[in-house]
């Protein structure tokens, strides 16, 4: 095996890089679900982030849209709420 990808730092960078991918899949399941123009919008911009901290700043976007489509919104907010600690655990709310 080769020394290099057994790593402790390539380790964890492909840890943090599927952590990502994870969170950008529950936006963009998420953002699906929001229709209209918000949500084409939504979508858009989920798709074309790159790193954490673009989710970070679409996150509030996507929740308030979230929070008007019902119980189906309801939930998507609380997986990205779930997802979003696994990456960003530093701000974890009190």
């Amino acid at each position: 095996m080769n020394d290099t990808l057994a790593s402790p730092a390539v380790s964890g960078r492909i840890a943090l890089r599927r952590s990502f991918v994870e969170l950008k899949l529950c936006f963009m399941q998420a953002a699906a679900t929001v229709g209209g123009v918000t949500g084409l919008h939504l979508q858009t911009l989920v798709r074309q982030s790159s790193e954490p901290s673009e989710l970070w700043l679409l996150r509030s976007s996507l929740l308030a849209a979230l929070a008007r489509q019902g119980e189906s919104g309801l939930a998507h907010c609380t997986r990205i709420q779930l997802a979003s600690q696994r990456v960003y655990p530093e701000r974890r709310r009190p």
